[in-house]
């Protein structure tokens, strides 16, 4: 286990933001483009471990958050951080992933 990281606030904040949007575990996963599996273990602290920063980035901006976000809980920094250039580059190379993604599927 990483002790580095705040798994179960991460758990936390991920359950709680899904709520509040009403969306499903699949939903997230489908939004960030991740396994299902991936998210029931973050969701449910299942598997505490180092996670791939674009992992955690890509399920922020599933939940609307910016980028840098669950890195953010994870490490305990204040929840009002600010973005920093990595986790806008991160952001955007999720989102051109997707636009690649729709435009391959017509």
């Amino acid at each position: 286990m990483d002790r580095d990281q705040d798994w179960k606030a991460v758990a936390t904040a991920i359950s709680r933001r899904m709520e509040e949007l009403g969306l499903r575990q699949r939903d997230v996963a489908d939004k960030a483009d991740v396994g299902l599996s991936t998210v029931q273990e973050l969701a449910g602290n299942w598997k505490p471990r180092r996670r791939n920063p674009k992992t955690l980035a890509a399920i922020s901006v599933a939940l609307g958050w910016p980028a840098g976000k669950l890195s953010a809980i994870a490490k305990g920094t204040p929840e009002d951080i600010a973005e920093t250039l990595e986790d806008r580059v991160a952001a955007l190379e999720d989102k051109l992933a997707e636009v690649v993604r729709r435009l391959d599927r017509k």
